[in-house]
C-alpha cells in the first residue's frame, strides 16, 4: 500500500511539474514575441553583415586587395554570413531562447516581463530598439577603427614572435 502510494505521489509531482514547465515555457514564448527577440537577432546579423561589407576585416589584416582579390573576399564573406546565419536562424535557437530563459526567471518574474513590453513604455522599447542595436553598433565599430594600427600592430609583432621562435 505505501508503495503505491508513493508511486501516485511520484506521478502527481511528475505530471504536476510537467504542467507548471509548459505553462512558464508558453510565458517564455509570448515575452520573445512581445520583446521581438527574432528582430533582434535579425538585427545583430545585419549589423555583422554591414561591419564585413565596410571593410574592417582588410582593414585589420592591412592589406590592399585587387578588385580581382575584393570579389574573392566578397565571395568568401558571402559563405561566412550564410554560415553563420544559418547557425543562429530563430528556428534553432528558438529551443535555447526558452530554455535559458526559464532558468533564468521565474514565472513571477514572466509574468512582470510580460507587463511591461505590454506596455507603451515596453512597446516603445521594443519599437526602438533596432536603432539603439544598430547605433550601438555603430560606436564599436567606430571604436575599433580608431584602434586599427594598434591591432595591425600587435598582429604583425606576434608574427614576428613566431616565426623568430622557430
Amino acid at each position: 500500500m505505501k508503495c503505491a502510494i508513493l508511486i501516485c505521489t511520484f506521478f502527481l509531482t511528475a505530471s504536476s511539474a510537467l504542467a507548471d514547465e509548459a505553462s512558464k515555457a508558453a510565458k517564455v514564448e509570448e515575452f520573445l514575441q512581445l520583446s521581438n527577440a527574432q528582430q533582434a537577432i535579425h538585427s545583430v546579423i545585419d549589423l555583422m553583415k554591414g561591419q564585413m561589407k565596410s571593410g574592417l576585416m582588410q582593414q585589420l589584416m592591412d592589406v590592399d586587395l585587387t578588385p580581382e582579390k575584393q570579389k574573392e573576399v566578397d565571395a568568401f564573406q558571402d559563405k561566412l554570413m550564410t554560415l553563420v546565419t544559418d547557425a543562429i536562424a530563430w528556428e534553432k535557437i528558438k529551443p535555447d531562447y526558452i530554455r535559458i530563459y526559464s532558468e533564468a526567471f521565474t514565472e513571477k518574474e514572466l509574468d512582470d516581463l510580460i507587463g511591461f513590453y505590454k506596455s507603451p513604455t515596453g512597446q516603445s522599447m521594443v519599437s526602438k530598439m533596432p536603432q539603439i542595436i544598430a547605433k550601438s553598433g555603430e560606436v564599436g565599430q567606430q571604436k575599433m577603427m580608431a584602434i586599427i594600427p594598434q591591432l595591425q600592430k600587435l598582429m604583425q609583432d606576434f608574427i614576428t614572435q613566431q616565426h623568430t621562435k622557430k
